[in-house]
């Protein structure tokens, strides 16, 4: 283990940290970079391709251009990623962050959660606290194991929107799609699910309403699916 700030720099080659009981900077320029065990705070900016995060008792910020996959996975605090294609921000990753070219995911996270992106598909499992997600060219897709009790908020554009909740949930939902559609395995007197006038729409009520659920997408399908 090592005691006291760490500072480390690197102008080509890769960096790699395990076991320090303090905060942690690293500064890249191009390389990977893996750091685990961190007992206080993580930040990693400017250029690299692969960075893989792990067990970090503190925040995590990354913040520059990696090229490569980013993973991170066990964080105590608050994790911030920040890229030119994307903008996440999640409290208490239990579970792992996975970001690559195409595709950004999240699972098993207290929350909350916000994701900024664009041109790529965005998966969430398992995300106990609310949700926003801002997304243009790239599908969305929510999985809840168990029934959700915050809000989510999802905005799409030109792409499909799937989310997935247990047959036990309440909530209230205004779902709509322009110049798409809608489909929902949800029934009820005070929930209307309707595709007409080239958009559709899910709007109302279904059991005992806790969270509001609100998403748009354009060009797109909105999935409302019961997790059997």
């Amino acid at each position: 283990g090592i005691g006291g700030d760490l500072d480390a720099r690197t102008e080509s080659g890769d960096v790699e940290v395990r076991g320090t009981r303090s905060n942690v900077n690293v500064v890249m320029q191009k390389g990977d970079a893996h750091v685990t065990d961190v007992a206080g705070n993580l930040r990693i900016t400017g250029r690299g391709n692969d960075i893989e995060v792990s067990d970090v008792k503190g925040d995590v910020a990354l913040d520059g251009t990696f090229l490569g996959s980013t993973s991170v996975s066990h964080v105590g605090k608050t994790t911030r990623y920040t890229s030119p294609r994307a903008d996440i921000s999640i409290s208490q990753i239990y579970g792992r962050l996975e970001v690559d070219s195409d595709d950004i995911e999240i699972t098993d996270a207290a929350g909350p959660a916000r994701i900024v992106s664009q041109n790529k598909d965005v998966k969430v499992e398992n995300l106990a606290g609310k949700l926003d997600i801002t997304n243009s060219h790239g599908d969305v897709t929510l999985e809840l194991a168990a029934p959700p009790h915050d809000d989510v908020n999802i905005a799409n554009d030109s792409a499909d929107v799937n989310l997935t909740l247990p047959a036990q949930s309440g909530f209230e939902i205004f779902a709509v799609s322009h110049s798409g559609n809608v489909e929902s395995d949800f029934e009820g007197p005070a929930l209307r699910t309707a595709n007409e006038d080239n958009s559709g729409q899910i709007a109302g009520k279904f059991g005992s309403p806790e969270p509001k659920i609100t998403i748009n997408t354009t060009y797109g399908t909105i999935h409302l699916n019961k997790k059997s």
